[in-house]
């Protein structure tokens, strides 16, 4: 049987072909919670009933070989596409003006109401038309100074 835990930083050079015996799987009773949940994995994979050589295949590729690309889309968040995000993320744009259009998009930008939400007090007035208080809705919709542009 092969040693799974030899220590930190030793390479394992074991096979597939090293757990298997009469085509059933042979796997070595672990501590880690980590190996145990792998090990639970791998019994629930088929042991082919003939012969076949042990290779490595990576299966986030179509060719089967391991690309730092690949493993990175698997791990990584990503959220929906928006309808909006080629507006935004432009090559055509300044990365400012992109930057800003997110916060905009996002409700980020640092409004009077946004400040007031945080918990600090501030008396606020729109600085273009000195009447409303500041709000994205108000500055980009609703000031008497934007329905003028």
């Amino acid at each position: 049987m092969v040693d799974l835990e030899d220590g930190p930083g030793s390479p394992f050079k074991g096979k597939v072909s090293d757990f298997i015996e009469n085509h059933h799987w042979k796997l070595p009773n672990v501590r880690s919670p980590l190996l145990q949940r792998i090990f639970e994995k791998i019994r629930d994979i088929k042991i082919p009933l003939h012969a076949c050589e042990d290779m490595c295949l990576w299966s986030l590729s179509s060719d089967g070989s391991f690309s730092s690309k690949s493993a990175w889309e698997d791990i990584r968040s990503t959220n929906p596409k928006v309808p909006w995000a080629t507006l935004i993320w432009n090559k055509k744009l300044q990365p400012r003006a992109s930057i800003f259009g997110w916060r905009m998009a996002h409700g980020k930008l640092p409004t009077d109401e946004s400040i007031q939400k945080r918990g600090i007090a501030l008396v606020s007035r729109c600085s273009l038309c000195g009447v409303e208080v500041e709000s994205m809705d108000h500055i980009f919709l609703q000031c008497s100074f934007a329905e003028g542009l």
